[in-house]
C-alpha cells in the first residue's frame, strides 16, 4: 500500500498519519452573526471565538427559540489548515495530511427542501444568519478516540443506527461541502450520521484540471476514510454518495476497497451513489464497474441529458462521460448490481449538474434507494433504450411550498 492500511484496535480503527490539531474554528452564535445577515468574507468584523459545543449528537436538538435546527457532520479532510478562525476560511484548498473531525451547520426552520439558502445582496443581506441561512457555524477537529466516541454517541442517539458519507466534486470548498452534508441529512431525514470527506478542490471555476490532478491524489485518503469507517462496525448501513468528479474519488477508493471486500476484510457498503458522475463512460464500463460492483449491495448512477457541465466536460476530454445519458449505458448490466436513474426531465439548475441535492423529486428517490426501496417499486418509468429508469415529476412551485420545513 501507498500509505499504512487502517488497523483495528480492538473493535475501533486507528487512523494513522492524522495528527491531532489544537483548537478549531470560532463559533458564531446568532448574536454574533448579527440581526442581519453575513458572509463572513464580505466584512471585516469578526465574531469572539467561542468554545464548540461538546462532541456528541448527530442532529444536535432543534433550538426553537432560535428558530433553527444544527446537524452535525461528522469530516475527514486532506485540505491544509489555513491558520484562520473563521470557520469559512479554517481549511484550504492546498494538499496536506489527514484531518479528522465534526462542524456544525444551521438549518433555518423555513428552508425549503433542496435549497441551500444563503445571503442575497439583491435581498440586502450582508450578513449570514442561522435563522434565514444554511452557515457553517464551527470546525472542531478531533483526535481519533473523540471522533469515534462522538460517532458512537450519535449512532446511540439514532434508531437506524446509519452513516452516509458524502464525496463532493470539483470547484467545491469545504464550507460549500459540509452545507450540502447537512442539506441533504436534513432533507432526507436521515437517522443517522451524516459524513463527508472533503478533499482539497480549488474552489474556482478555472481550476478544472488542477483538481482533475488533485482527484487522483485524493483516492488513497478517500479508501482509507470509508475502510475505517466500515470497519468500525457500530453502523448497521453505511452509504456513500459522490457528485460530479468527486465520483473519481469515491469510485478509485472502491477500487481499493474491492481487495479487502473479496478477502472478507472489510463489510461491504450498503448503497453507492454516483450522481452526475464526470467519469470517462469507457473506463468506467470496461475498467472500473467489474472492480467495484463487489463493493456495495447495490450501485445507483444518476445521469441526464440536460448536464451542461458534463456537456462541456465531454467537449474537453473528447469522450463521452458517465453522468450523461446515452446508448453507452445499455452496457453496464442492470444485473449485475448497477441501477441506472435518468433525470434529464426533472426541473433543474442553470447548468443540470446539481440536481441530486437541490430537487425534490431527486432527493425523494435517494431517501428510497438509502431504505432499500428496489429501482422497479419508485415510481420510476422504465426506459428500455439505455437500460434505465427515468424521474418523470418536475419540481412543482406548490409542492415546493408544502415541504418547507415549518
Amino acid at each position: 500500500e501507498d500509505k499504512a492500511e487502517t488497523q483495528l484496535s480492538g473493535s475501533r480503527p486507528d487512523f494513522e498519519d492524522v495528527e491531532p490539531e489544537e483548537g478549531g474554528a470560532e463559533e458564531l452564535s446568532p448574536d454574533e452573526t448579527g440581526a442581519e445577515e453575513s458572509v463572513p468574507e464580505m466584512t471585516e468584523s469578526v465574531p469572539e471565538p467561542k468554545a464548540s459545543a461538546p462532541l456528541g449528537g448527530g442532529s444536535l436538538p432543534r433550538i426553537k427559540k432560535n428558530k433553527y435546527d444544527i446537524v452535525r457532520v461528522f469530516y475527514g479532510t486532506n485540505r491544509d489548515k489555513t491558520g484562520s478562525a473563521k470557520p469559512a476560511e479554517f481549511y484550504g484548498s492546498q494538499r496536506d495530511s489527514m484531518s479528522i473531525g465534526y462542524c456544525d451547520v444551521s438549518i433555518p426552520q423555513n428552508h425549503v427542501t433542496g435549497e441551500i439558502e444563503r445571503p442575497k445582496i439583491w435581498k440586502f443581506e450582508f450578513r449570514e444568519n442561522p435563522k434565514k441561512h444554511i452557515v457553517l457555524l464551527n470546525i472542531s477537529p478531533a483526535d481519533p478516540q473523540t471522533f469515534l466516541d462522538g460517532i458512537h454517541n450519535s449512532l446511540n442517539e439514532s434508531d437506524a443506527r446509519e452513516m452516509f458519507i458524502f464525496i463532493h466534486g470539483y470547484n467545491v470548498k469545504f464550507r460549500d461541502a459540509a452545507l450540502r452534508t447537512a442539506q441533504i441529512a436534513h432533507d432526507l431525514d436521515f437517522d443517522g450520521v451524516p459524513m463527508m470527506f472533503s478533499w482539497p478542490a480549488k474552489g474556482n471555476l478555472e481550476d478544472y484540471k488542477v483538481d482533475e490532478a488533485t482527484s487522483d491524489w485524493a483516492k488513497s485518503d478517500a479508501y482509507r476514510f470509508i475502510l475505517a469507517m466500515a470497519k468500525f462496525g457500530e453502523a448497521t448501513k453505511i452509504h456513500v454518495i459522490a457528485h460530479s468528479m468527486g465520483n473519481r474519488v469515491l469510485t478509485g477508493a472502491l477500487d481499493r476497497l474491492s481487495n479487502k471486500v473479496t478477502l472478507g476484510e472489510s463489510p461491504k457498503i450498503n448503497q453507492v451513489l454516483l450522481t452526475a458522475p464526470d467519469i470517462d463512460a469507457d473506463i468506467f464500463i470496461n475498467d472500473i464497474a467489474p472492480k467495484i460492483i463487489p463493493t456495495a449491495k447495490r450501485i445507483t448512477i444518476y445521469a441526464s441529458s440536460n448536464d451542461r457541465a458534463l456537456k462541456a466536460s465531454k467537449i474537453f476530454h473528447g469522450n463521452s462521460r458517465l453522468g450523461l445519458t446515452g446508448k453507452h449505458l445499455n452496457l453496464i448490466s442492470i444485473n449485475h448490481g448497477i441501477d441506472i436513474v435518468d433525470a434529464s426531465q426533472v426541473d433543474t439548475s442553470l447548468f443540470g449538474h446539481s440536481y441530486y441535492g437541490d430537487n425534490v423529486t431527486v432527493l425523494d428517490d435517494i431517501e428510497m434507494v438509502f431504505k432499500g426501496n428496489l429501482v422497479k417499486n419508485r415510481g420510476l418509468v422504465a426506459k428500455k433504450e439505455w437500460n434505465a429508469w427515468a424521474i418523470i415529476t418536475k419540481k412543482s412551485p406548490f409542492k415546493t411550498l408544502l415541504r418547507i420545513r415549518k
